[in-house]
């Protein structure tokens, strides 16, 4: 039985009855190989969809990388703000703190109560706005507009119940 490496299938518009006889001879397959050649043939066909599923296979595995590379760089971006996070954890925790202590010596030597609230709810708000609102005093021009921009947006609730 012949091997059949390399086969090239070619479509002709022979009609097993009506094309003469020495045109069918020349392109008929020789005894025992159609099956071989159809088997190959599907083998091929196989291979090439396998090939093709591997790929798109490849392709999804791709964008999925992707997508978990560009969230561990987003993460890894995020965890440069860290130190900061803590740092203004632990000046708003010193605030708190004072007040409270400020609270409760007032509260000591017999103030009312919603006195005592009030100045406590006044003095985290004073501390909390001191800095930004000197540094909008200190800065000048675009400075001054860029900062005022943000503040706006860190502090202003808008359509929220505050």
């Amino acid at each position: 039985m012949p091997r059949l490496h390399n086969v090239s299938i070619l479509a002709l518009g022979l009609n097993h009855t009506t094309a003469p006889l020495d045109m069918r001879a020349r392109f008929a397959l020789p005894a025992g190989t159609l099956a071989p050649a159809l088997q190959a043939i599907s083998k091929r066909v196989r291979r090439s969809a396998e090939s093709e599923q591997r790929r798109d296979a490849v392709v999804q595995a791709e964008a999925i990388v992707e997508h978990g590379v560009h969230g561990f760089v987003q993460w890894l971006d995020r965890r440069g703000n860290v130190p900061l996070i803590q740092a203004l954890q632990r000046q708003a925790d010193e605030w708190r703190c004072a007040e409270i202590a400020r609270a409760r010596r007032a509260l000591a030597r017999g103030e009312a109560v919603d006195d005592v609230l009030l100045a406590l709810s006044r003095g985290v708000a004073r501390k909390m706005l001191h800095g930004p609102l000197a540094e909008l005093h200190a800065t000048d021009g675009a400075g001054r507009e860029a900062l005022g921009r943000t503040l706006e947006r860190l502090f202003l609730a808008r359509g929220s119940a505050h």
